[in-house]
């Protein structure tokens, strides 16, 4: 939305930069095993997103990673809202997926068959 730009990638690019698009295909695959422990605090998890994904690219924007638009003064305020939804709802997804996951069985819970 122009809120952010990464350094190195052209304005209006479809996806970011490629180690970016990495890191979130990292974190997409972690989510069931890292944030477990939020599953039955969504509330917790809101606010956890909100500060921690606000963080990560402030920590970005001091590293010259990202640059934050002077345009925009509430690029930070949609960042805290996008990640205070997001992490709440990616965990319950991750926990709807592994419920359809098949259980693995032993040869003891079949009657030894």
């Amino acid at each position: 939305m122009g809120g952010l730009t990464y350094t190195g990638i052209a304005p209006g690019a479809l996806f970011g930069p490629i180690w970016i698009v990495a890191l979130w295909m990292a974190f997409a695959t972690s989510v069931d095993v890292s944030l477990r422990w939020l599953r039955q605090r969504p509330m917790l998890g809101a606010a956890f997103g909100a500060v921690g994904g606000n963080l990560a690219y402030q920590a970005g924007q001091k590293l010259g990673a990202v640059s934050f638009s002077p345009m925009d003064p509430h690029a930070a305020l949609a960042l805290a809202l996008v990640w205070g939804v997001a992490i709440p709802v990616l965990v319950q997804v991750a926990a709807w997926c592994e419920d359809l996951r098949p259980r693995a069985t032993s040869s003891l819970d079949t009657g030894g068959a």
